[in-house]
């Protein structure tokens, strides 16, 4: 069986979003289009949202139009990407970042923050993605080992489970390793990876 192709991988993610909070099309159209007017210069664009009219039909009318990229009528462009991910609001965001880098073989991890509390944070974040994977790992090891008489769904939980929390580790790592590069100029040496 072939696994799904980069486009299905984003439906599937804005559909969930769009499930999970009742998020009309409309709306989160209208907040692609937004994200794609920031990110895109106007000359490169690829696809051309309605603006400018009424804004209501303005809405309708790109809901129609990202409809058909989700729905496959139309090739989804690669310009529309970012945007789409940058329109979601967390954790549906990091869900589907994560899942893209996935498909590279690599993990999502954040870059790391210079914000005090921001780092704070991203500790504490840590420790509740610890506690996450803990839960579902005591699901697989009730009966002291994790073998194929585990539910798939157990497995993919606690598997998505100690992914963020190598994550959220690995930011925080990155987040110290600045730190010493920084100390590290500042003693005027050169730090080698």
């Amino acid at each position: 069986m072939k696994r799904e192709t980069r486009s299905e991988t984003i439906t599937r993610h804005v559909q969930a979003y769009l499930r999970a909070t009742a998020t009309s099309w409309p709306t989160l159209a209208a907040d692609v289009s937004e994200q794609y007017a920031a990110r895109v210069a106007q000359r490169k664009r690829a696809v051309h949202f309605h603006e400018g009219g009424d804004a209501y039909k303005d809405m309708r009318a790109n809901a129609q139009l990202l409809k058909r990229f989700m729905e496959g009528e139309a090739r989804l462009p690669v310009d529309l990407e970012e945007a789409i991910a940058y329109a979601l609001p967390e954790p549906h965001r990091r869900e589907l970042v994560a899942d893209l880098a996935a498909r590279y073989g690599l993990l999502h991890v954040a870059a790391p923050d210079a914000d005090r509390a921001q780092q704070v944070q991203d500790a504490g974040e840590w420790l509740r993605e610890v506690g996450e994977a803990t839960e579902a790992l005591g699901a697989l090891l009730g009966d002291c080992r994790i073998d194929g008489a585990d539910s798939a769904a157990d497995l993919a939980r606690a598997r998505a489970e100690l992914h963020d929390v190598i994550g959220k580790a690995t930011g925080l790592v990155a987040a110290i390793d600045q730190a010493l590069a920084e100390q590290a100029v500042q003693r005027g040496v050169r730090v080698v990876k």
